[in-house]
């Protein structure tokens, strides 16, 4: 069905009653299909009581067949009226609902939640920018705190020289160790400003066997953040229909 005008209100706070009746619940309602080119301003209804509408094709606990064309309805209508927030707003609500509501894989199910937790699908790349910032972050008070333990050690040939370098005493000819340096090389993908070149986390301490650890793990989480916030920087997650 398509309409000129979407022109909707509520009675009452929970969403069921509208100005005019009462419209089914509990998956009675189907709006697949329903078609609009613009929405109404006559009434102040917000983005979430629009979405409660839409779920409220959805029965409880069930895993019905998902119906994105609601969402991408409400959203077109939002984005040609210039209204980016509430667009962004159905167009994350749509991926969180398909989790929610959907018939899909438990890994599907685990990968739309990471889009979501990590850029949120797209819409909130600035989430995995955040999330390298802390790991960043972390990772120079650890290194800050076995440079100051004497748990970083040389990883070239130091045999020549004199005095032999340490982590907190630099040495002529070979470079001085640098935390935040460091973090760097561990954590940021693809910049290299050689410190985990030349040091590295003396394992036959306790402190520096975490330091192994921590590299590996800082590593790891840093190429995560990185290639989610490039995926969503480049559009490549709102434009696929994986999740």
């Amino acid at each position: 069905m398509t309409v000129a005008e979407l022109e909707d209100c509520w009675a009452d706070p929970s969403g069921n009653r509208r100005a005019n009746g009462y419209w089914p619940i509990d998956g009675r309602l189907r709006l697949d299909g329903l078609k609009y080119s613009r929405i109404s301003e006559k009434h102040e209804v917000s983005v979430d009581e629009r979405l409660g509408w839409i779920r409220s094709q959805f029965k409880p606990n069930s895993r019905d067949i998902f119906a994105t064309q609601p969402y991408q309805q409400l959203a077109k209508a939002y984005q040609e009226a210039g209204r980016d927030i509430e667009y962004r707003a159905v167009a994350i609500a749509q991926r969180r609902d398909l989790r929610r509501f959907g018939n899909i894989s438990w890994y599907h199910r685990f990968f739309n939640w990471l889009l979501d937790i990590l850029i949120g699908y797209g819409y909130q790349t600035w989430k995995a920018i955040v999330y390298l910032a802390v790991l960043y972050i972390l990772a120079v008070g650890f290194f800050i705190g076995a440079k100051s333990n004497d748990a970083m050690i040389p990883t070239q040939n130091t045999t020549f020289l004199y005095p032999s370098p340490t982590a907190d005493h630099c040495a002529n000819q070979y470079p001085c160790f640098n935390p935040f340096g460091y973090a760097i090389d561990t954590v940021i993908p693809l910049i290299d400003v050689h410190q985990a070149e030349f040091w590295g986390p003396d394992a036959s301490t306790s402190l520096g066997a975490a330091g192994v650890i921590v590299s590996y793990v800082s590593t790891g989480f840093g190429w995560l953040f990185a290639t989610f916030a490039v995926a969503g920087f480049t559009g490549l997650v709102r434009n696929t229909d994986l999740y």
